[in-house]
C-alpha cells in the first residue's frame, strides 16, 4: 500500500513499512553549477591521464581521501600523492590553455569520470584551486562530469 501526505510517502509491504520525505523546494539547476567559463583548459590522452591516475591510485588505496595533486603548468600535468607507505610522481603529456593551476582531488572520482567517457582525448576545465572543475569528451559535449576539488594548506 501507498500512502502520501504533504511531505511524506509511505509505503507498507506486510508488516514492513518504509517511508520517505519527499523533497520541498526548488531542484538544482545545472546551469547554475556547472561553470560557464574557465580560466584552464587542457587536452589530455585519456588512457595516457587514466592510466597514471590507476597507478598513483594504487598507494593511496585506503588513504580516507585518495587524494592526488595535479600541478599544471604549460609542459603538461605533473601528478603526485603521499601516503604512508610512500609517494609517487608522473608527469602526463598534455596541452594546457591558460594559466597554470595546483589542484588537489579525490582519485578515485576522477577516475570514475574518465572510465565513463569514450573518446581518446578528454578536456578537463579549471577556474581556481578551489572551484569545481568539469570533465568530458573532447568533441563529444553530451555528458560532463562536475569534480569538487579538495583544499590543500600551503
Amino acid at each position: 500500500k501507498l500512502y502520501v501526505t504533504k511531505n511524506t510517502l509511505s509505503v507498507k509491504v506486510k508488516e514492513t513499512v518504509l517511508t520517505s520525505r519527499l523533497y520541498v523546494g526548488e531542484v538544482v539547476k545545472k546551469e547554475n553549477i556547472f561553470p560557464v567559463e574557465f580560466g584552464t583548459v587542457v587536452k589530455v590522452k585519456k588512457e595516457t591521464l587514466l592510466d597514471s591516475v590507476e597507478r598513483t591510485g594504487v598507494l593511496i588505496r585506503g588513504d580516507k581521501n585518495n587524494l592526488i595533486v595535479f600541478d599544471i603548468k604549460q609542459s603538461g600535468i605533473f601528478i603526485t600523492a603521499n601516503s604512508e607507505i610512500g609517494n609517487v610522481a608522473e608527469t602526463v603529456e598534455a596541452e594546457v590553455l591558460g594559466g597554470e593551476l595546483k589542484i588537489a582531488m579525490n582519485g578515485k572520482f576522477l577516475s570514475d569520470a574518465l572510465k565513463a567517457l569514450e573518446e581518446d582525448e578528454v578536456r578537463i576545465s579549471f577556474n581556481t584551486e578551489i572551484s569545481p572543475f568539469t570533465l568530458e569528451n573532447k568533441e563529444d559535449k553530451s555528458s560532463s562530469y562536475l569534480i569538487l576539488p579538495v583544499r590543500i594548506g600551503g
